[in-house]
This record gives C-alpha cells, structure tokens and sequence, in this order.
C-alpha cells in the first residue's frame, strides 16, 4: 500500500506538474493489424487510465508499448509496467548509436525529438514488458520533489525515503532485474543517470523472458540442433555475398527444407504468442475481446 507521503508527487529528473495532467502524449499506433501504445513525454498520475483506456479500446490487440519518456512519476510508471507485465506486452525504447546518441526509428516515433530517450520513470516502465527492446536505457533511484519531502523530520524523511527505495526494489525484483543491477539503479543519485551499458542491456533488458523464450522453444521449435547449424552456415553464407545459384543441389534442397520449417516455426510462436496475449487479456479485464472485432482486425 502506497502512504500519502510516498504519493506525494514521487518525480525523476524533472519536477512534477498538475496531478490533472497527462503524459505529454499517449496514444494508440496503428498500421495495418500492428497495435501498439506510444507513450511519450513525462510520465504523470492518470496515465494509467488512460493506458488501460486505450488497450479496452483496441479490444485485445496491442502487442507493444513504445516508451519515448524522460521520467516523471514513479508509481504510475509502476502500475503501467504491471499492466505490461499481466498483459504480456512488449516494449520498445531508442537505440543507441555508435556515438551513445539515442536513436528512435522504429515504426512509432516520438512527435518530439527530445522525447528521445527512455530514462528514469521510463526505465521503470519499460522493464515490465514482457519483451524488451531497445538499447538506450538510463535509471536512478526515484525521489521525492522538492518541497514537502525536504520539511520532513530528518527521521520521517529516512523513513519514507527507505519506503521509497523499499518500492523499487520490490518492483525491480517483480520484473527480474537483478540485484547487482538493482543496486546500481538505487545508488545513483537523482541528479544523475545511470546509462546501462551494452553488455548488461542484452543479458538482461533484450528479447522475451527467459521463461516465455524457452517455453516458446519447446512448444514450437521445428529444427534440431544439426538443422539449426546448417541454417546458420548457409545464412553465413548468403549475408557475405553468396548466391543460392552456387549452392549445390543437396545444399539448394537442404536449405529450402530448412526454410520450410522455420516458416512454420514462425507461424507457430505468433499464434501461440497471440492466443496467450488474448487469454492474458481477459484475466486481467475480467472480460472477453469481442471475436468479431478480432477477427476483423487479423484481416
């Protein structure tokens, strides 16, 4: 249970608005049967009805939400993650280019370049997809604003700020985030960012979970493992300038049998993929997606 102290007004880097105000802009991209949520801008108290709005009315079809957000309020980024999580969404933050400059060009951008980034709260929200994309991710402890927070009692102010720390190790925990990385996310001062390194963002911030990769593995895995080599030289092969017209007859046989397989692996995890996202759906709304408008929807 979340205290009125801790409540108040819970902000990163930037200073908390308007308990009435939204994030600068959530909203709902659709292309073709490709469903996602964009949430760009500060993160603010109310986003979480307005996220769980969006998803009612895209009646069970999101599969992806697009975090272009600097921060803002802890707990509600807290609550959407917990929704992503229940509802076995993805998330998708910047990329980092070779210069550490953050880089959003996936299918949804952000209408304001300088929502580039998936920092702070954003972190916090990104890290409860169920699979994670992106490699420009930045993280602090969260803070108090400045105001109430700072005319607390020295020992009242250690006791919410221990409350608050508490929180988001709990969570991070939730989410699987590991604890030497949970440690440095909580010592780092909120005047400053925490930029995952390439290394720790690929371990433990990129793909499925592991549990959901390995069960997707077993339920619709169609090659072995001499099959999967042999797919993996002759693609060796294409991507350095190779022609299928040099393969040989039992190489050009093998690999379009190959290939035959995959696809049908492919057609396996998104239909498995799709059917848990919809049963997850009705758990956590307590109702159906309406079948007609799924269907129309998959045309």
């Amino acid at each position: 249970m979340v205290s009125a102290l801790q409540r108040f007004c819970v902000a990163t880097i930037f200073t908390c608005m308007s308990f009435q105000s939204l994030a600068d802009d959530m909203r709902p991209y659709i292309s073709g049967g490709y469903r996602a949520v964009v949430i760009e801008g500060k993160i603010e108290p109310g986003d979480f009805a307005t996220f769980s709005r969006i998803l009612r009315e895209n009646n069970g079809q999101v599969s992806t939400v697009f975090c272009f957000s600097p921060g803002g309020d802890f707990y509600e980024a807290m609550k959407i993650g917990r929704a992503m999580r229940a509802l076995e969404l993805n998330s998708v933050a910047p990329t980092q280019s070779a210069s550490g400059r953050p880089v959003c060009d996936a299918p949804a951008k952000p209408n304001d370049p300088k929502n580039c980034t998936c920092a702070s709260a954003g972190f916090f929200l990104h890290i409860g997809g169920e699979g994670k994309f992106g490699t420009y991710l930045a993280a602090h402890r969260p803070y108090f604003e400045k105001g109430r927070f700072g005319n607390l009692s020295e020992i009242n102010a250690k006791a919410a700020f221990d409350a608050l720390q508490s929180s988001a190790r709990d969570y991070m925990t939730e989410m699987g985030v590991p604890p030497h990385v949970q440690e440095e996310v909580l010592g780092t001062p909120s005047d400053r960012n925490l930029f995952l390194d390439e290394r720790t963002i690929k371990t433990y911030f990129s793909g499925d979970l592991p549990y959901h990769r390995e069960w997707l593995a077993n339920r619709c895995g169609a090659l072995s493992s001499s099959e999967k080599q042999r797919s993996n030289v002759y693609s060796a092969r294409l991507r350095v300038g190779g022609k299928l017209s040099a393969f040989s007859t039992d190489e050009r046989s093998d690999f379009d049998a190959l290939q035959e397989k995959e696809h049908a692996e492919r057609k396996c995890v998104i239909a498995v993929t799709d059917q848990s996202r919809l049963a997850a759906y009705e758990r956590y709304f307590h109702e159906k997606p309406n079948a007609a408008l799924v269907r129309t929807n998959k045309k």
